[in-house]
């Protein structure tokens, strides 16, 4: 097998993990149902590409302000969803991710809409494939680890406390709106960091690069791996990263490989809801 190909599986599973890691963080350990998680991965991605391109800014530090570009966006869902939750919330967040698309796509001016942004570079010191590969995957394991600390913390345990019964643990003094801000912030860092790795490994992006498609994929991670689990997140994005790369040994013809992806997510979540309603791994049933 190609070292190429490895280094690009090795890229492609650690980014991966690092959007599953801190999506975890919202609705895993928080229970908010954030469906705004993927647009919140565009405007890092975005903010980095517009960063080195339109202002001519050093790319390492446009990696560093990519990572804190979607902590206002954030701060304004935790206002926008303050009152509401379940069903009202994910709907709510959905619409934010719309329209943060909408947005990318007519902004034409800046984002140039639907021709995208190419040409996207990396910092002088992970500009080889290999380099950056290794980079990314030692973020992923440091954000996993750190994200196993931050779940045992005490903050980790009054955000259990927010996903298990919000009521209950306001009833104990706990301000839980306060809560839902952290939640939101640090989930919304570690999505402007993995879009902004995700432009650097496409070299390219645009406005379909963080859509409905990529929602899909991250919430498969948390539904296999399962809730609050965030072993239970490495495993199911390493191997659902890797299980469609499978087809490309397989004798089929090249326009049914995207179907037969859809077709196997599809299949593998029938069978962990039918089967392993908490996941793999996972501490909680999705509710």
């Amino acid at each position: 097998m190609n070292i190429d190909y490895l280094i690009y599986l090795l890229t492609s599973v650690a980014i991966w993990v690092i959007a599953g890691v801190s999506y975890q963080v919202s609705i895993g350990f928080a229970g908010i149902m954030n469906l705004g998680f993927v647009a919140l991965m565009g405007i890092g991605g975005y903010a980095y590409a517009l960063l080195i391109r339109a202002a001519d800014l050093n790319p390492s530090i446009s990696l560093a302000l990519a990572c804190i570009a979607p902590i206002p966006f954030a701060l304004l869902l935790s206002f926008l969803t303050k009152r509401v939750r379940g069903d009202y919330l994910a709907l709510m967040t959905l619409w934010f991710s719309l329209v943060i698309t909408i947005l990318l796509m007519n902004l034409e001016s800046i984002t140039r809409g639907a021709l995208g942004i190419p040409g996207i570079i990396r910092p002088a010191a992970i500009s080889q494939s290999s380099t950056f590969a290794f980079f990314a995957a030692a973020c992923a394991a440091l954000l996993s680890f750190f994200a196993i600390k931050l779940q045992r913390s005490p903050l980790g345990t009054v955000m259990a406390a927010l996903r298990d019964d919000e009521l209950a643990a306001q009833t104990f003094g706990k301000n839980t709106f306060r809560v839902k801000i952290i939640a939101f912030v640090l989930s919304s860092i570690g999505a402007g960091f993995s879009g902004a790795l995700l432009a650097m490994f496409l070299g390219f992006i645009d406005p379909v690069s963080f859509y409905l498609p990529q929602l899909i994929i991250v919430l498969t991670f948390v539904i296999v791996g399962g809730l609050a689990s965030v072993p239970g997140i490495i495993i199911a994005a390493t191997g659902l990263t890797l299980l469609p790369e499978l087809l490309r040994f397989l004798p089929f013809p090249t326009e049914t490989v995207g179907a037969l992806r859809a077709i196997i997510y599809s299949l593998i979540l029938l069978i962990i809801i039918l089967y392993r309603p908490k996941g793999i791994l996972g501490k909680v049933e999705l509710e």
